[in-house]
């Protein structure tokens, strides 16, 4: 009952943070996981719930071994071959875009098959299927925070590293649209600061969680997401959220109804969406509404029962 994750960098990344719910489900769950990581601030964060790291790949048995996301693949071509009595798992978490940040070619993954391929957005499907898998599991990534409708500190959160793909600049050029802007994430402090900016260098997951929390509403105009867990973390909590209009982005405005969306060459749309915003700031039942349905679908009691079918004890 071992499973071994695969975590390049092990750093604040979506990817690494959804792994690791996973990981404190899984050893609640009776697994004993171990991962092999090279670095990264999130570390530390497994240790504490009991995993085991290595800084050089174990060559052993292991029941699971699971590749969490595209950037461990040159991992697992070089290990391949050791890894027959093993069932091999991609979580993947990335779509073409990332091929092309990478600089990867799917012509490099030809020979791997994988026994089971999971991904966390329904967006993601068509992409998966350029991957050989024996299995495909929609999986939603796990997000369970506490409703915190009343603590609002009046600030639009923004979140991520800052960088052309979360495409933040255009937040800061419609500044004038707002009264005070927070933005989390590595590399904030290259942005000029402003009596309307608040910047906080990378936080931890239960940081960065607070912080969202204490906001009065959520904000991405990202080029390109798979499935965005801060925003989702904002919509249990309790805040309305403004995003761009791309597909991951599409798929949550039509399952809440505080979550609006805009076209990023429509500065006048983002004006709007904002005024929405803070009409759903002023809804409590409405936002109470989406938190409990968004509990219902990434909750941890919905993805224990979802992960009891994916990693199946042999022996009992």
């Amino acid at each position: 009952m071992n499973i071994l994750i695969v975590l390049p960098v092990a750093n604040y990344s979506g990817s690494a943070i959804a792994l690791l719910r996973v990981v404190k489900i899984l050893i609640k769950l009776g697994w004993t996981v171990e991962m092999f990581s090279m670095r990264g601030p999130i570390l530390q964060d497994f240790l504490n719930l009991g995993v085991v790291s290595h800084d050089k790949f174990p060559i052993k048995k292991y029941s699971y071994v699971v590749f969490n996301s595209l950037a461990s693949i040159g991992i697992a071509l070089k290990v391949w071959r050791f890894l027959d009595s093993s069932k091999i798992i991609l979580w993947l978490h990335e779509d073409e875009n990332f091929l092309r940040l990478m600089n990867i070619k799917l012509s490099d993954y030809a020979q791997i098959k994988f026994d089971n391929l999971i991904y966390p957005s329904e967006c993601l499907y068509d992409f998966s299927k350029k991957f050989s898998a024996s299995e495909r599991t929609h999986f939603n990534n796990v997000v369970d925070v506490p409703f915190d409708f009343e603590r609002n500190d009046g600030s639009l959160c923004v979140v991520g590293p800052y960088e052309p793909r979360k495409n933040q600049d255009f937040i800061l050029n419609n500044s004038k649209y707002v009264n005070i802007l927070k933005i989390i994430g590595r590399d904030v402090f290259k942005i000029n600061g402003s009596e309307k900016l608040i910047l906080f260098q990378e936080l931890s997951p239960s940081e960065c969680i607070a912080q969202i929390s204490n906001s009065l509403a959520l904000i991405s105009a990202s080029y390109f997401e798979t499935q965005n867990l801060v925003a989702l973390e904002a919509i249990q909590a309790g805040k309305p959220v403004l995003l761009s209009n791309i597909a991951a982005h599409r798929i949550l405005s039509t399952r809440f109804s505080n979550v609006e969306l805009f076209d990023l060459n429509d500065v006048n749309g983002y004006r709007l969406g904002l005024e929405k915003l803070y009409e759903h700031a002023n809804n409590r039942e409405r936002c109470f509404a989406n938190s409990e349905f968004a509990r219902s679908i990434y909750g941890e009691k919905r993805a224990e029962l979802e992960l009891k079918k994916v990693f199946k004890n042999e022996s009992s």
